[in-house]
C-alpha cells in the first residue's frame, strides 16, 4: 500500500516537472520569435522615417508628411496592440494560477472572498 502511494507520488511530480519543462521552453520561443519580429519591425520603421527625412529634405513635404503621418499610426498600433496582448496574457496567467489549484484549494479561495465580502457588507 505504502509503495502505490508513493508510486503515485513520484508519478504527479514527474509529470508536473515535465508540464513545467515543456511550459518553460515553449515560452522561450514565443519570447525568441517576438524578439525577432520587434527587430523587423524596428528595421522596417527605420527604413520608413528615413524614406520621409529624405523626401522632406527634398522638398517634397506632402508626401513626406503622409509618410511619417502614416509611419507613426503603424507604430501607435502595434503599441497599443502589444500593450493589449500583455494584459490578456497577465489574465490568462492568475486564471491559470487559479486553475491549478486543487478544487479544495480554489474552493477555499473563493469560499474565503465570498466570506470577505458578507463580512464587508455586515459592517
Amino acid at each position: 500500500m505504502r509503495e502505490r502511494e508513493n508510486l503515485l507520488v513520484s508519478a504527479e511530480a514527474d509529470k508536473r516537472s515535465v508540464l513545467e519543462e515543456s511550459h518553460k521552453r515553449i515560452v522561450k520561443e514565443t519570447n525568441q520569435v517576438h524578439a525577432k519580429a520587434n527587430f523587423k519591425l524596428g528595421g522596417a520603421f527605420i527604413g520608413v522615417l528615413s524614406f520621409a527625412t529624405v523626401m522632406i529634405s527634398i522638398e517634397l513635404l506632402t508626401v513626406g508628411l503622409l509618410t511619417l503621418a502614416t509611419a507613426g499610426g503603424a507604430l501607435a498600433g502595434y503599441v497599443i496592440r502589444a500593450r493589449q496582448d500583455a494584459l490578456s496574457y497577465r489574465g490568462k496567467a492568475a486564471k491559470a494560477a487559479l486553475e491549478s489549484r486543487t478544487p479544495i484549494q480554489a474552493e477555499l479561495i473563493s469560499s474565503s472572498k465570498a466570506d470577505a465580502k458578507k463580512l464587508v457588507q455586515k459592517r
